[in-house]
């Protein structure tokens, strides 16, 4: 009777570590909605100092970084957009 009691239980704790693993993974691949905001900002920022700095190379280098963190660092972001921000990135001329 002890050894069924010790397999139920034992057969429990694995189960309930699997379930625990896997909703962290859920969590985990989930797009951080929080994060992508905070980059937006501060890539809405860079664009408009930039913009009306356009001579600028330090407003333009804060913007280039600014905008390469928001493609890497938001999986909210559609290949369009991206592709758009990097359109933007390959046109800016920081060397005036």
């Amino acid at each position: 009777m002890k050894k069924i009691y010790s397999i139920l239980t034992l057969s429990f704790f694995i189960l309930m570590s699997i379930s625990i693993f896997s909703c962290d993974k859920d969590k985990d691949t989930e797009p951080d909605v929080n994060h992508c905001a905070v980059l937006g900002e501060a890539y809405v920022e860079a664009l408009t100092a930039y913009i009306n700095d356009l001579s600028n190379s330090e407003k333009c280098e804060i913007f280039l970084q600014a905008a390469q963190d928001y493609i890497n660092g938001c999986d909210l972001l559609t290949p369009e957009l991206k592709a758009e921000i990097q359109e933007q990135i390959d046109d800016a001329d920081c060397s005036k």
